[in-house]
């Protein structure tokens, strides 16, 4: 064999190679940090959606006719007049937290508020999310920084009743713009967003 074959036949060197694998680790490093980033993204896009379809089940149960199933310990089967709605808060208090549920619940006394004894489910928040902020006001903007917030409906009015509690308890009422904040444990906060009748944004 010449020696001109011999170098056509050549392979790779040892720095060609080494320089090779760093530049694979390299792109397969940095994609398995992007897809942990993009699927938390997708699970916080999922799980805002889920509290979307909480408050849409309660505006569904409270404009049409259905009737309040037990609560605690109380059959109300036949009972069709009872509005629903959905209590959120950012308290860190209790096991789980506040701040990591979602309660529907059957406003039994009819006062528009959510009370002890009135849940029919809870949703939990999962892997770490909370919620982190709770805003509102009557001027559809946050003017307002709240503990809690109620949101009702109630047959015939098929708009949202939107009560909250401010830092220091005092009640606000009649609002007619929520924002709520969902936080991970990492990542960017995603955003829902709802007015009095009813529609509900998803947005960062």
């Amino acid at each position: 064999m010449t020696k001109q074959n011999m170098k056509k036949n050549k392979g790779f060197t040892l720095v060609e190679l080494v320089v090779a694998v760093a530049i694979f680790a390299f792109m397969t490093a940095l994609l398995l940090a992007k897809y942990g980033t993009f699927n938390q993204s997708v699970l916080l896009t999922n799980l805002a959606y889920d509290i979307a379809l909480v408050i849409r089940n309660a505006q569904s149960y409270g404009l049409n006719v259905k009737s309040v199933p037990v609560v605690n310990g109380t059959n109300y089967s036949n009972d069709f007049s009872k509005p629903y709605g959905v209590r959120l808060s950012i308290s860190t208090t209790g096991t789980p937290a506040a701040n990591t549920q979602v309660l529907l619940f059957a406003d039994l006394n009819q006062n528009e508020r959510y009370d002890t004894g009135e849940t029919i489910s809870t949703y939990y928040l999962k892997r770490g999310n909370t919620i982190s902020v709770l805003c509102g006001g009557p001027t559809g903007s946050c003017n307002n920084s709240l503990t809690s917030v109620d949101i009702v409906f109630k047959r015939p009015d098929p708009n949202a009743i939107m009560t909250g509690r401010n830092l220091i308890n005092h009640e606000v009422p009649n609002l007619t713009y929520l924002e709520i904040h969902i936080k991970p444990t990492s990542g960017a906060v995603k955003k829902i967003r709802i007015n009095p009748t009813g529609l509900i944004y998803i947005f960062n």
